[in-house]
C-alpha cells in the first residue's frame, strides 16, 4: 500500500469499483470525441516513422525504419512492437491505431486515479481522473503512431512500482523496478539515464530512512541494475551482432544534443526556422558535421555532433547558459509544429493553469510529509535531461498525469485553508 499521509480516504460520489468504470467511460468517450474533432476538422502531421518501423517487423525485416545501417538503432523497439501487434491482428488501419492508444490512455486515467487516491485522498484522485480525461494535448498523440501514449501509460506503472519498493524494500520490488525502467527505456531512448538517477537518488532516501542498513540497500541496487539489463539484454545482444558495437541502446542522441545545443539557431532544426536562408545555414552546418557520411541519426556521426556541441558550449557560454534557461520552460510550454504555433497562446495559458497550482501542491505536499519523492524523482529527471537536449511540449506528456494530481491537490488544500481562515 502507497502511504496516505495527509487525510484518510473519504468517500466518492461514486463508490467501490464503481470509479474505475466511470473513470475509464469518460476517458474512452472524451478522447474518442476529441480524436474525431482532431482527425476530421485540423490539418494534423501524421509521422511514418513508427509504422514503417510495423511493416518492417510483421514484413519480416526486423526493428528497421528503412533498410541500412543509420535506421537501424535510431528508434526503440517495443513501441513499435505494439503497433505490429494492432496492425496484425486487426489490419493496418488509422482507426484501429486510434482506438487502441484510446484504450491505453482510459488505461492511464483509472491507474492515475489509484495513484493520487492512495498518495492523497479519494476525492482529489477522481478529480484529477476526469481532468486528464479533457486534457486535449492527450488526444493530439493518440491519433498518431508516437509513443507518447504508450509511454504515459508505462510511466505511471514505474511510479506505482517505486512506491511498491519503498514501502516494501525486498529482492523483487527492486527487481520489479528495474524491469520497468528498463521497459520505458526501449519505448523512449533518452530514459536510459535514469537508472542510475534512479538508484542514487533511492539510496540516498533510503540511507536518510535507515542508515544502518546501508549493505541491504546496496544489495537491492545491485538487483535493480540486473532486472535493468535484463529486459536490455535482447536487444543489447542484438545490436552487438548487427553492428558490432556494445553496448548500443539507440542513436541519434549526439545529433539531439547538438540540435538543442545550437546557440546560432537558438536549439531549433530546419523545420521550425522562418526563413530560407535559414534553413539553407543549418544544413550546410549539418552537412559539415558529418561529412560525407550518410545519416544524422547514425551511429557513425554521434560523436561528431556531440565534439560540435561541446565546441559551440567553450565558444559560447553565455549564449549557451541562455539557450539552457528558455528550454527550461519549452519542456512545459513551447509547440515543436510551425503549423500548430498559432496556438501557442491558447496552450501557453492551458499549461500555465495546471502548473501554477501543481506547483502549489508540491508545496503543501512536503509540508505535510507527504511521501512524493517518486515523482519528485522522475520531474526532475525530465527536466534535466531535456534541458541538456532538445525539448518541446510533448516530452513532458508523460508528466501530466502526475502533474495534474498534484494541481488538485494544491487548488483543494488551498480551498480548505482559505475556508478556515474565513
Amino acid at each position: 500500500m502507497l502511504r496516505a499521509t495527509v487525510s484518510e480516504n473519504q468517500t466518492c460520489v461514486i463508490p467501490g469499483v464503481r470509479n474505475w468504470l466511470f473513470i475509464f467511460a469518460l476517458t474512452f468517450v472524451a478522447n474518442a470525441v476529441l480524436a474525431y474533432i482532431l482527425m476530421n476538422f485540423m490539418d494534423i502531421y501524421f509521422p511514418t516513422t513508427y509504422n514503417n518501423m510495423a511493416k518492417n517487423i510483421l514484413a519480416g525485416n526486423g526493428f528497421m525504419i528503412e533498410a541500412g545501417e543509420d535506421t537501424f538503432i535510431a528508434k526503440p523497439p517495443i513501441y513499435a512492437i505494439f503497433l505490429a501487434g494492432v496492425y496484425y491482428i486487426f489490419g493496418f488501419q488509422h482507426i484501429t491505431l486510434v482506438l487502441a492508444q484510446i484504450l491505453i490512455n482510459s488505461c492511464t486515467s483509472v491507474l492515475l486515479y489509484l495513484l493520487i487516491k492512495r498518495i492523497f485522498s479519494s476525492n482529489v484522485g477522481l478529480i484529477a481522473a476526469i481532468v486528464y480525461a479533457f486534457y486535449p494535448f492527450t488526444a493530439y498523440y493518440i491519433v498518431r503512431a508516437t509513443p507518447v501514449t504508450f509511454f504515459t501509460f508505462s510511466t505511471i506503472i514505474l511510479i506505482f512500482a517505486m512506491y511498491r519498493l519503498y514501502n516494501a524494500p525486498n529482492r523483487f520490488n527492486a527487481f520489479i523496478a528495474g524491469c520497468m525502467i528498463g521497459v520505458l527505456t526501449l519505448i523512449k531512448f533518452s530514459f536510459q539515464g535514469f537508472i542510475f538517477f534512479f538508484i542514487l537518488g533511492a539510496l540516498i532516501i533510503f540511507l536518510l530512512d535507515s542508515k544502518k542498513e546501508i549493505e541491504k540497500h546496496l544489495y537491492l541496487s545491485l538487483i535493480i541494475l540486473a532486472g535493468f539489463f535484463i529486459i536490455l539484454s535482447p536487444w543489447l545482444v542484438r545490436n552487438y551482432v548487427g553492428l558490432g558495437v556494445f553496448p548500443a541502446i539507440g542513436s541519434g542522441g549526439g545529433y539531439t544534443f547538438w540540435l538543442g545545443n545550437n546557440v546560432r539557431f537558438d536549439g531549433k532544426d530546419s523545420t521550425q526556422l522562418s526563413s530560407a536562408e535559414e534553413v539553407a545555414e543549418f544544413q550546410k552546418e549539418e552537412s559539415e558535421i558529418k561529412g560525407n557520411e550518410y545519416g544524422g541519426l547514425g551511429l557513425r556521426n554521434e560523436d561528431k555532433f556531440y565534439h560540435a556541441a561541446f565546441k559551440s558550449f567553450i565558444r559560447f557560454p553565455k549564449e549557451t547558459a541562455i539557450l539552457m534557461f528558455k528550454k527550461i520552460f519549452r519542456l512545459w510550454f513551447w509547440v515543436y509544429s510551425i503549423k500548430m504555433q498559432r496556438y501557442q497562446w491558447l496552450i501557453t495559458s492551458l499549461q500555465l493553469s495546471i502548473i501554477l497550482p501543481a506547483l502549489l501542491g508540491m508545496f503543501f505536499s512536503l509540508k505535510n510529509r507527504v511521501k512524493i519523492w517518486p515523482i519528485i524523482l522522475i520531474l526532475f529527471y525530465f527536466q534535466i535531461i531535456y534541458t541538456l537536449f532538445a525539448p518541446t511540449i510533448r516530452y513532458s506528456l508523460p508528466l501530466m498525469p502526475v502533474v495534474i494530481g498534484f494541481a488538485v491537490y494544491g487548488v483543494s488544500e488551498a480551498y480548505h485553508k482559505f475556508k478556515l481562515v474565513r
